[in-house]
């Protein structure tokens, strides 16, 4: 469908120029009902017709034709930034969730007017029950960007009080922008101040638009004239031109200001002298500083009204970049008046002299070995008390610190220490290293002085390890090296890695002697070493070059563990014990023994073994509790080395335990799981005692173990009927049961009980 072209029109109600595009007839048009999705629209609301858009600045007026129906409720207005964009309603007057006003005419002033953009506009009619129509065919104009300043200020007057000093001041707000045009904005005010003459107005202060007053509590100079004007901005910071000057002038004090001031200009200061007054009630006078003339002249120091009583004041708080502009003032204690300051002499400027000349050299280095670590070098100097050249010392910011190896030619910095301090630790050297130290001086303005005269110190230490071999063997590497001669040598450390393309240190390990073997090691797998010396008062040799070598698989079982002895410890209770294997199952050399495993069978018959306990190699016993009374049980042990290899079992031992006394069992056993504040989830243990017994035995077994079918003793002498096991975890099931005891005599466990830990 095609669409009409509307023509430019000139606007009469700002008197500018807009562009208004209608969509032609219905085509295109979205149907919208935020409360009734199945509402058609059309027929029973249209939307309004003779949509108008003028533009301005800052602001978009749309207006439109009223729709005639009965229940109106107002219309909608939406908005996008292109013809078929995503279109929003504009919030306005109306609190409906569907209506922006109810009028026929709206003022759009939420855009973006930062710069000139064209906005769309399609209008809807929304009924009282929130019915929406079509929306209608858009409109669009071009809202244009504020580039105009307000007017000037006007009427601006300017009062001085006489008893404070301040200047008030006040004026009337612009009512239009410049030209005479319509006001787009009005954000605040500047203000400004010049002083003696009109030329050098200086910003001394912005207020808010609300505001067309300013009060100026700056302590203005004595017998002066101060001129004020005012500019006003709006929110794009256009700035009107000033409005015309309003002026006061400031008295004199009578009393006469100091003659003769002048400035001479020292290396980071500048020296002020003057004329002594010849006032007979004279207390000193106050120095006064700005950076500008137009500025306000502030005193230098903070005990006003004094700044001194001399005729000289010497300003180290200075930029050596910048002119000072400095003016006096005699105080004296009038009889009448109090304390009175004078009035102010002319300015006169000065500026710092660049500091050059960089400190002298530090004197008297000393360098030594610290007495308490000869691994660290201790350094001491004297500061320089004058500059490079003679004159008086301009500064010390700080020291630098240079050392040279084995020559007194290629001297590095190492360091720097602030210029209150003269020492300095070394703690980075090497042993059995010759050093170089030098010191030289530095100012704040960076310059550097010359070096002192260089010192050297020899660090002791111990050789470095030369020699190192690493000989691969099952399960193990041997290393050896040439021994130090040094008398001071303690010993040695070994480094291993366990990666040589990535050398991180994993273990270390002590010799008094020149030789180590590392193990048990993993087959196949490749280790990379380093060796240094240690010596007594914690000296260290430096590092070894790496050796590597690569372990050889190991699949030779260590050899049986020999004797293996039985006995009874309690009635029930079976300790056994045996020698460790000492050679692999062919009789050479022991590859890694790791631990051993403890089996069992019951009854007289040799099968049935069942594995019950580990314990590392260098335990050789192990105590079997709880057993069954007047029972055979039958035990065998094996060797494991560090690559998992098992040996043949040990010759097999055969032992029953005591007979049943017939001491009564514990009854009306129970286990209940528990919170307790201090210990966390427990279980608890209760039993009824049988008479006459007054010490129990409790054993408990974690369903699930692969040693399921063995109770373990969790309590020997209890000397109560009730038991906290508080070495229990979350998921697990627990099977508990109880014995008496009564000397070396138990009774026959309990019923047992069990009981799950959530």
């Amino acid at each position: 469908m095609a669409r009409r072209k509307f023509s430019p029109i000139r606007l009469g109600v700002w008197g500018i120029l807009a562009i208004v595009v209608v969509g032609a007839g219905r085509c295109g048009r979205e149907r919208e009902n935020p409360v009734d999705p199945n509402f058609p629209g059309g027929g029973a609301l249209q939307p309004p017709g003779n949509i108008r858009a003028q533009a301005d600045i800052g602001r978009i007026l749309l207006t439109w034709d009223a729709v005639k129906i009965n229940e109106l409720a107002g219309y909608g207005v939406w908005r996008a930034t292109s013809a078929t964009g995503d279109y929003t309603r504009l919030r306005g007057e109306a609190n409906d969730a569907n209506v922006t006003t109810g009028r026929t005419v709206f003022v759009d002033s939420t855009m973006d007017v930062s710069a000139s953009r064209v906005y769309f506009y399609r209008i809807t009619t929304v009924d009282v029950n929130g019915q929406s129509s079509e929306r209608s065919g858009f409109v669009s104009a071009e809202v244009r960007e504020d580039k105009r300043p307000p007017a000037s200020p006007a009427n601006l007057s300017a009062v001085r009080d006489e008893n404070t000093g301040h200047v008030s001041l006040v004026w009337d707000a612009p009512r239009a922008d410049a030209d005479n045009q319509e006001l787009t904005g009005l954000e605040g005010y500047r203000v400004f101040r010049a002083k003696d003459s009109e030329d050098a107005y200086v910003l001394i202060a912005t207020v808010p638009a609300a505001q067309t007053t300013f009060t100026d509590t700056t302590q203005l100079d004595t017998d002066l004239r101060y001129f004020y004007q005012v500019s006003a901005i709006d929110r794009f910071d256009n700035e009107s031109v000033r409005s015309r000057s309003a002026s006061v002038s400031t008295p004199e004090t009578g009393i006469t200001p100091p003659g003769g001031l002048r400035t001479i200009s020292k290396v980071g200061k500048i020296e002020l002298h003057w004329n002594p007054s010849n006032d007979d009630n004279l207390l000193g006078y106050l120095v006064l500083r700005s950076t500008s003339t137009q500025a306000p002249f502030e005193p230098v120091s903070s005990n006003v009204p004094f700044t001194t009583a001399q005729t000289v004041y010497i300003d180290t708080n200075v930029e050596v970049d910048v002119v000072y502009f400095y003016r006096v003032q005699t105080v004296v204690q009038d009889p009448d008046r109090g304390v009175v300051v004078g009035d102010a002499s002319p300015f006169v400027d000065g500026q710092a002299e660049a500091d050059e000349s960089p400190p002298a050299a530090p004197s008297d280095l000393s360098v030594s070995l610290d007495d308490e670590d000869a691994g660290v070098v201790l350094l001491r100097w004297a500061p320089p008390t004058r500059d490079d050249g003679g004159d008086e010392l301009t500064g010390l910011s700080h020291y630098r610190v240079f050392r040279s190896k084995e020559t007194a030619s290629s001297f590095v910095e190492m360091a720097q220490v602030p210029g209150v301090q003269t020492t300095f630790r070394d703690t980075t050297v090497e042993p059995l290293t010759l050093y170089y130290y030098t010191v030289n001086a530095v100012d704040f303005e960076k310059n550097g002085g010359p070096r002192s005269t260089p010192l050297s110190v020899s660090t002791p230490g111990l050789a470095t390890p030369t020699r190192v071999t690493a000989i691969a063997g099952k399960a193990k590497i041997t290393l050896a090296w040439a021994p130090n001669p040094e008398p001071q040598l303690s010993g040695y450390e070994v480094l291993r890695y366990s990666d040589p393309l990535r050398p991180d240190v994993v273990s270390t390990f002590n010799t008094p002697w020149p030789a180590y073997v590392d193990t048990p090691l993993v087959g196949g797998k490749t280790y990379a070493y380093r060796v240094r010396a240690l010596g007594s008062g914690g000296l260290t040799s430096r590092l070894s070059d790496f050796v590597l070598a690569t372990v050889l698989d190991d699949d030779l079982a260590p050899a049986p563990p020999e004797f293996l002895y039985a006995k009874l410890s309690g009635n029930t209770d079976i300790e056994l014990s045996w020698r460790a294997s000492r050679t692999d199952e062919d009789g050479s050399e022991q590859t890694g023994l790791h631990q051993y495993r403890i089996y069992r069978s019951e009854g007289s018959g040799s099968a049935g073994y069942e594995w019950i306990a580990t314990v590392d190699s260098t335990t050789l016993s192990y105590v079997d509790e709880g057993l069954e009374t007047s029972t055979m049980y039958n035990y065998q042990v094996r060797a494991i080395d560090a690559s998992g290899n098992e040996s043949q079992a040990s010759i097999t031992v055969s032992l029953q335990t005591g007979p049943d006394s017939r001491i009564a069992r514990p009854t009306n056993v129970a286990a209940v799981v528990r919170n307790l504040p201090d210990e966390g989830t427990v279980v608890i243990v209760t039993w009824k005692a049988p008479q006459g017994i007054t010490r129990f035995r409790v054993s408990r077994q974690r369903v699930g173990d692969r040693s399921s079918s063995a109770f373990e003793t969790v309590s020997y002498k209890l000397r109560d009927t009730k038991y906290i096991d508080s070495n229990v975890e979350s998921g697990n099931t627990y099977v508990y049961r109880v014995v008496s005891v009564r000397g070396i005599d138990i009774s026959h466990p309990s019923d047992p009980v069990v009981v799950s830990v959530p």
